[in-house]
C-alpha cells in the first residue's frame, strides 16, 4: 500500500537489483520507480497505518518522502533489509563506477 493519501492506495511492490517499482492495483498512470541512485534513504517508522516502509529520495531527484505499507511485519522487516542491503552495496562503489 502507498500511503500517499488518507486512504492509501493498493499496490505491488517490486525490488530489484536496481531500483524499487510500486505501481497501483486500480490506477494504472499511477507508480513510482526509484533507482538506487536516487536514494538517500531507507527506514520503517509508524505512520497511521502502522508500521511502514518510508523511502526518502535524493534532492536532486525531488526529495520526495515516499511511504509504503508492508505486511505483515515480518515481510516488512525483510524488505527493509534487502534494500538496505542493495542501497549499501551502490553506495560502497567507488563514484567512478557509476553516474
Amino acid at each position: 500500500m502507498n500511503l500517499s493519501s488518507e486512504t492509501g492506495n493498493l499496490g505491488t511492490f517490486y525490488i530489484t537489483n536496481v531500483r524499487v517499482v510500486w505501481y497501483s492495483n486500480m490506477a494504472v498512470s499511477f507508480n513510482v520507480s526509484i533507482p538506487y541512485l536516487q536514494v538517500k534513504s531507507v527506514r520503517v517508522c509508524d505512520s497511521k497505518f502502522g508500521p511502514a516502509l518510508v523511502v526518502d529520495t535524493t534532492p536532486q531527484s525531488g526529495g520526495y518522502v515516499l511511504g509504503f505499507k508492508v505486511d505483515p511485519k515480518e515481510t516488512l522487516d525483510y524488505v527493509h533489509k534487502e534494500i538496505s542491503s542493495l542501497l549499501q552495496v551502490l553506495q560502497s562503489l567507488p563514484a567512478r563506477l557509476y553516474p
